[in-house]
């Protein structure tokens, strides 16, 4: 009896190493990677545009970003990237190319990029690019023969993003897409489950061989076939639940960060609560009030480029906020305060291409944390519902197993 509990244990640890943990710490690697990425595109943001006037001897090691299209590719690892007049070179040894899925900025980003993300792609397995494929490079500055290149300077990585569209959604795109579908489907997942399998089902055929080992061969023999049996019925009523609840805790995790996109400019040295600097010297306000009163301050000519953001979790109130460039009269930015100083202050959209006009229902930070709240429940669910498929089918095939094996 206590040879049978132990060979059974054994059975349930090969099938727990292989289907979980090893699955399990891919999914914690890949998490960590997009994670990682999405940092990256919003410390970036914040760095300067880099123009025709910031190339000088002063920039050397300096951090800027860059939107341009491909111009050329030179000694394999190095493209040169062109916006008007200015011409910049990046050096791609060893850094990832990340390519963004397709959008219009005029579309429902939720509904859109639900079910997309990046590709990360080493520069040494691109063959090729076609000329003026668009560009966004973000890193240090250096000079070479006095012609400016970006690269990567200690822990500060070379960032390169091919795209497609309007450059002022390329961040907020990257915010949405950038975050594996299922991060339990990763570059271990399929190696271990197939490993898995075949070591249950040589447990099972060593535990066939002794009468008194029937059970834990049985049960070897269940678990060898447990990625098959989450597809079949009656448990993939639950797989369906299981995958939805997923796809919403996916969606509200992309909701959260969209919600604190704006935020990021107030939490910066030098802001206050209520207006920031950004990169170009643009005052950044943060505005609240009733929907009426908010659409009402914004400019004439931004009113059709306003995005209304309304998350899944939201207060049911009128309150919205407003972040945009404050309009400066005589156009002369002033320092950043604690609160506007303009009685009525118009905002409009602002020149920087990773700044954004919009309105937001109810407070960004507390929908955020409904969201992320909201999120782990559904996550939680989904591993409920994911138990609840694997675990019947496991018991029925133990009862067909039991009674057509001798």
């Amino acid at each position: 009896m206590a040879t049978s509990i132990l060979l059974v244990l054994l059975s349930l640890f090969t099938a727990s190493l292989f289907f979980v943990l090893i699955p399990g710490l891919g999914a914690f690697i890949v998490r960590a990677k997009w994670r990682r990425f999405r940092s990256i595109m919003l410390d970036i943001s914040t760095f300067p545009l880099l123009h025709y006037g910031a190339v000088t001897e002063d920039s050397q090691g300096l951090p800027f970003r860059f939107f341009g299209s491909l111009e050329a590719i030179q000694d394999r690892n190095r493209v040169w990237i062109r916006s008007g007049d200015l011409s910049v070179a990046a050096d791609l040894e060893n850094v990832p190319v990340y390519i963004l899925p397709s959008v219009s900025r005029t579309e429902d980003f939720t509904e859109a990029l639900a079910d997309e993300e990046p590709q990360s792609i080493p520069w040494r397995q691109i063959s090729s690019l076609p000329a003026g494929v668009p560009i966004f490079a973000a890193g240090s500055l250096f000079f070479e023969s006095g012609r400016p290149v970006l690269r990567s300077q200690g822990r500060e990585p070379l960032l390169v993003v091919i795209y497609d569209g309007e450059r002022e959604s390329i961040l907020r795109r990257a915010i949405w897409c950038g975050r594996q579908r299922n991060e339990y489907w990763n570059q271990f997942t399929i190696i271990s489950l197939i490993t898995g399998s075949f070591a249950l089902l040589f447990l099972s055929y060593l535990f066939l061989g002794d009468p008194g080992t029937r059970v834990p061969a049985l049960v070897s023999l269940s678990l060898s076939v447990t990625p098959l049996l989450v597809l079949l019925p009656p448990g993939v009523i639950f797989l369906l639940l299981y995958r939805r609840f997923w796809r919403l805790a996916r969606r509200l995790r992309a909701q959260r960060d969209l919600q604190r996109l704006p935020l990021r400019y107030f939490r910066l040295p030098g802001s206050g609560a209520g207006a920031a600097r950004l990169p170009n010297g643009e005052r950044y306000v943060m505005l609240h009030g009733r929907r009426e009163e908010m659409e009402s301050r914004i400019g004439e000519d931004a009113r059709g480029r306003v995005l209304f953001d309304r998350p899944r979790f939201t207060s049911s109130g009128d309150e919205v906020y407003l972040f945009g460039a404050l309009a400066e009269s005589g156009d002369s930015p002033q320092p950043a305060v604690a609160h506007p100083t303009v009685a009525h202050p118009t905002v409009g959209h602002p020149t920087d291409p990773m700044a954004e006009l919009i309105l937001t229902q109810g407070n960004p930070e507390i929908n955020a944390q409904r969201c992320s709240r909201r999120s782990k429940i559904f996550t939680l669910l989904s591993g409920l519902f994911l138990s609840l498929d694997v675990v019947p089918n496991l018991f029925l095939a133990f009862m067909v197993l039991r009674a057509i094996l001798p």
